[in-house]
């Protein structure tokens, strides 16, 4: 039951704080929006967006913005805030100090129009959020790192068109992140990165395209995946962590969290009695008879 408790808040967490956070962002942001023509306010709100689509798509936190962005499926914050204050500007009929990466249009007393085209208010929103996912796309195209999330997914609408429910699971297998010895190798946690087979480093690459063991299922071309070779990518995630967990040191397990402590302590000292002690506002543990 503690961990169907957890379980079912952590889903809430993932459905409520981005929406949280987003709201309060964007409630006035017509007033303040053209600051972020400066880069100390984007680069603000970039670091919360990360976070927060962190928590959506359930991954580590040394994962990039960008690959968190684009695996939660959630555009550039900031992008968003100069859309949506645009369009409440024009929905108002006030005027537009800043257009940002949009593509301007003009409001006159004759109605809004783009590229002397006339075009209703509705049409105008639907150019705002294209010229929004545009830029999108273009950000994703030059972005540097991982290389390995951006052959999945080359652009940003094979994202978007592919059904996809990020968790703990499939995170790992598009960022290649955690579970993977040449990840761990370079934080330290392991001591060799060789593959079980003998013939390559065990890298995210190596185990989902070349691996023999999990050769059955793997995405013959990474241009054309899939949500089936997405699925295939979380089972051999699961099961290469039950088959190589990681060789923890005794420094290392002290920082793992209270819940996964817990299950071990459940596990190690038999029946016990969970209970809440409300005048101190913490769990106690109580040895069961």
């Amino acid at each position: 039951m503690f961990r169907l408790h957890i379980e079912q808040t952590v889903e809430k967490c993932q459905q409520r704080i981005p929406l949280l956070i987003h709201s309060l962002l964007m409630y006035c942001s017509s007033i303040y929006y053209h600051w972020l023509q400066l880069k100390t306010y984007p680069q603000k709100i970039d670091q919360l967006q990360r976070r927060t689509n962190i928590i959506i798509c359930r991954g580590y936190r040394d994962i990039s913005g960008g690959s968190a962005g684009l695996i939660a499926a959630e555009a550039p914050l900031a992008l968003r805030l100069v859309e949506h204050s645009v369009a409440w500007l024009l929905h108002k009929g006030r005027p537009v100090p800043h257009w940002g990466h949009l593509d301007p249009i003009e409001d006159s007393d004759d109605g809004l129009f783009h590229r002397n085209q006339p075009v209703t208010l509705w049409e105008a929103k639907q150019l705002l959020k294209i010229s929004t996912m545009e830029k999108w796309e273009e950000e994703w195209a030059e972005y540097q790192h991982s290389r390995w999330t951006h052959s999945l997914f080359p652009t940003i609408k094979s994202r978007i068109e592919m059904e996809l429910v990020p968790d703990f699971w499939t995170t790992q297998a598009v960022t290649g992140h955690r579970v993977f010895k040449a990840y761990l190798k370079e934080r330290g946690q392991v001591d060799e990165n060789t593959c079980p087979c003998g013939f390559d480093v065990e890298s995210v690459e190596h185990v989902l395209t070349e691996f023999l063991r999990f050769i059955e299922g793997h995405p013959p071309d990474l241009s054309q995946i899939t949500p089936d070779h997405i699925q295939y990518m979380r089972r051999v995630v699961v099961v290469d962590n039950k088959l190589a967990p990681p060789n923890w040191t005794g420094e290392q397990k002290k920082k793992k969290s209270s819940v996964r402590f817990l299950r071990e302590e459940e596990n190690n000292r038999g029946p016990k009695v969970v209970t809440v002690d409300s005048s101190k506002y913490h769990y106690c543990i109580d040895e069961g008879t």
